[in-house]
């Protein structure tokens, strides 16, 4: 059986072509996703930003739910509800992965998204490959964001690394309210703002240096953000419960009493708090 994530490569794909996918149903599970350094200011805005540790080194990341397997952000319809998307998921279906040689990366698609047919099959797509077997200009753009956000991504690890080695990032004793229950998030990570204010002045030059000090204002900034969480909670629960219940619809609601399929209006929901 084929492997889902396929290296995209000429003698694959000379005669299939991608659609760029309308939605982000595909992220609908992803509850945490990497921030890169050229994102930062706008991640901060609308995203909550914690880190995660694996294997004794931390990483930057966006928390997008409360439970696994939950992306807030992601409406029924696969809508995005924030007001920024991460890098990470806007190039789907493609993304980097290893090659069999360390440290080299190409570019990979998952066959397994319904993006990807042969160039005979309706008439939307973009070719893999144009005539002279080269990548095709839209593919093209899209291996070169990939690259870009690669390059943004290492350079967010390296300043991560420096907060890391300055002992600045602790443990965020995280809960938020789901319902009427409080949650505790486990295993996320912030800036320890006390540890911060008291570096010495050459600590705080090989920080900025590195990236790491607008990197650590940005993570502190950004914590307020996780009310964001609490809110689309609320919203995807009462979207639940008025298609359970298929309430009776108000004579000025946003969805007509005529209409068979209800449909939510989710700009609605996150007005109502």
């Amino acid at each position: 059986m084929d492997q889902p994530l396929q290296l995209v490569t000429r003698e694959r794909h000379a005669n299939k072509k991608w659609n760029r996918s309308r939605g982000y149903s595909f992220a609908a599970k992803t509850n945490v996703v990497p921030i890169a350094a050229a994102e930062l200011s706008q991640a901060v805005r609308s995203l909550p930003l914690a880190f995660l540790e694996s294997e004794g080194r931390q990483t930057l990341v966006a928390l997008l739910g409360l439970l696994p397997g939950q992306n807030l952000f992601v409406a029924p319809d696969g809508r995005w509800l924030g007001l920024y998307v991460p890098a990470s998921l806007r190039a789907y279906p493609f993304r980097l992965g290893r090659t069999d040689k360390q440290d080299n990366y190409a570019m990979v698609v998952d066959e397994s998204s319904g993006l990807v047919t042969d160039l005979g099959v309706g008439e939307d797509g973009v070719s893999f490959f144009n005539e002279e077997g080269k990548p095709a200009e839209e593919t093209q753009k899209v291996l070169d964001f990939l690259i870009k956000t690669k390059r943004s991504g290492d350079a967010c690890a390296r300043a991560v690394d420096a907060l890391q080695r300055h002992e600045l990032i602790e443990t965020w004793p995280l809960k938020v309210k789901d319902g009427e229950a409080e949650k505790s998030i486990a295993g996320v990570g912030r800036i320890s703002e006390s540890k911060l204010n008291a570096l010495e002045p050459e600590a705080m030059v090989e920080l900025r240096d590195a990236g790491g000090l607008a990197l650590a204002f940005g993570q502190l900034f950004s914590m307020s953000n996780i009310s964001v969480l609490t809110t689309l909670a609320q919203a995807h629960a009462k979207a639940s419960a008025a298609q359970a219940k298929r309430m009776e619809i108000p004579e000025n609601s946003f969805v007509g009493e005529e209409d068979d399929n209800l449909k939510i209006d989710w700009n609605q929901f996150l007005k109502d708090r």
